[in-house]
């Protein structure tokens, strides 16, 4: 009769430590649960970012193009600027000398020392 209470004993013990491994389960179920909302706001950011870094990479890409924009626009200034100076003698010799005097500012080396235009 001693060795059944004492059976009973260890029984309640286990029951007792298989309920405290289960409420350990469970805080751990917990915690995994908070990971893996941690993970997808983590997740929902990294798409934001790269969505922001899509819309900085269209705009760069925007700003070349309006580079590119003006820099024809510069060109055809010039190109502009040279036909009206060449229709005058005096600032087509003008240009002349300081191209030929400016070297290493090469401003005036993009236009033609004649009158004919590419």
């Amino acid at each position: 009769m001693r060795l059944d209470v004492d059976l009973l004993r260890l029984d309640v013990d286990l029951l007792r430590l298989d309920v405290d491994l289960l409420r350990l389960d469970v805080d751990l179920l917990r915690l995994n649960i908070d990971l893996l909302r941690l993970d997808v706001d983590l997740l929902r950011l990294n798409i934001d970012l790269l969505r922001l870094d899509v819309d900085l990479l269209r705009l760069n890409i925007d700003l070349l193009r309006l580079n590119v924009d003006l820099s024809r626009l510069d060109v055809d200034l010039l190109r502009l600027n040279f036909k009206i100076y060449s229709s005058n003698p005096m600032p087509l010799r003008y240009i002349t000398y300081m191209r030929n005097s400016l070297k290493p500012l090469k401003f005036f080396s993009a236009i033609p020392a004649t009158n004919s235009l590419r």
